[in-house]
């Protein structure tokens, strides 16, 4: 496998992770504070430690309630910010 193909491999898998979790999210699972994590993890594509919105619009719940949870106001969502909301709901 070529690095082409395993940067596809990868991002195709990130991908369904992002799926995956927000379909959990969806159906009201709770998750704990390692799961957090790993979603925090998928969602910083970037992996600058923070959520930008476009990182976000992935995630409805994250995307339609970016400026309560981006307490700050500072444009992006840290984990701190990211593990305070109540993404159940």
């Amino acid at each position: 496998m070529n690095n082409r193909e395993e940067l596809i491999m990868k991002n195709s898998l990130k991908q369904l992770s992002i799926v995956f979790s927000a379909a959990a999210l969806s159906v009201g699972t709770t998750f704990s504070a390692n799961a957090m994590g790993e979603l925090f993890d998928t969602l910083d594509t970037d992996n600058n430690n923070y959520i930008s919105m476009e990182e976000a619009r992935v995630h409805t719940t994250l995307a339609s309630n970016f400026d309560q949870i981006d307490t700050n106001g500072d444009g992006s969502v840290s984990y701190a910010e990211f593990n305070a909301a109540d993404l159940d709901n």
